[in-house]
């Protein structure tokens, strides 16, 4: 009977701080490209996910003209994290399970490196929610298929369990990708949906992102025709029926948030005004005290 085995690897890299070996640092070019950043972008995006942009970053980085070394930081850790995974892909080139093994690669979030006038993740945007996603069956004989469906990773569950021929528990959500691997261009009824804070959804399609905020607030950009989401369509009465389509995937009710030791500078969506209301009281009492106490 073949032995099977599970082997998960987390690479810290690329993530804060950006630190690396010198020498991924020197095999980039002499200038990084700025990726294509349009100033007038946040014209017509409301205030909810104006709201999760890292101000500041984009601020001191400008202030300081530090954006070039930031995105050269943040390559040459990119290179690191590709370097440590071949040396994990060597290594099980000569063993014993080369010829039977699956690998999947993948990334818990993308990154804006100054895209929307942001840095880091936060947000419903396509920079924070792309990210990589390479599966790889060393048992397979044919090329490599490259599959441009719109997909989530939640789907990884079910999809190994169907490679490996095992039974996935009925709680466990999410579609096999399979159907996907076998042909690149079958249909797949399943958009990704990406949340950030109670009541905030966007909905990605092939063609489509549609996000929609706890306040009521909309966003739809077509893909097709624009890739770096710079024309808010959400206003745009033609659209009126894409948006309804697309709202159909969204979450008809919500598990309540988990309040037990969160962190304050995380939340978003519905529950943000009421804690902003009791800091705001819980300021204004300790102000108070500390004026009676002075008197």
């Amino acid at each position: 009977m073949t032995n099977r085995f599970f082997l998960a690897v987390g690479i810290v890299k690329p993530h804060l701080p950006f630190d690396a070996p010198k020498r991924f640092f020197d095999a980039l070019p002499e200038h990084v490209l700025a990726p294509e950043i349009l100033v007038s972008d946040l014209d017509d995006i409301p205030a909810e996910p104006n709201s999760f942009r890292k101000v500041g970053d984009d601020k001191r980085f400008k202030k300081d003209k530090a954006w070039e070394d930031v995105r050269r930081s943040y390559l040459a850790c990119v290179s690191w994290a590709d370097y440590n995974v071949g040396r994990l892909l060597d290594a099980l080139e000569k063993s014993d399970y080369a010829d039977n093994t699956i690998v999947v690669l993948w990334s818990d979030h993308g990154y804006h490196l100054g895209e929307k006038m942001t840095f880091r993740k936060f947000t419903l945007w396509e920079e924070a929610t792309r990210v990589s996603f390479i599966i790889y069956d060393t048992r397979a004989k044919e090329k490599s298929k490259n599959v441009t469906t719109s997909v989530s990773l939640i789907n990884i569950y079910k999809t190994l369990a169907e490679m490996a021929n095992i039974k996935a528990p009925d709680y466990v959500d999410g579609e096999s990708l399979v159907p996907l691997l076998n042909n690149p261009k079958a249909t797949f009824e399943y958009p990704t949906l990406t949340s950030w804070g109670e009541g905030n959804y966007s909905v990605r399609t092939e063609e489509f992102r549609y996000s929609r905020y706890f306040d009521g607030t909309e966003e739809l950009y077509n893909h097709k025709l624009d890739p770096n989401e710079w024309e808010n369509l959400a206003s745009q009465s033609k659209f009126d029926i894409k948006k309804i389509a697309l709202a159909k995937y969204l979450p008809k009710e919500e598990v309540p948030m988990v309040r037990e030791f969160i962190s304050t500078w995380s939340i978003h969506g519905r529950p943000k005004q009421e804690y902003k209301a009791a800091n705001k009281k819980k300021s204004k009492e300790e102000k108070s005290k500390k004026n009676k106490k002075e008197k």
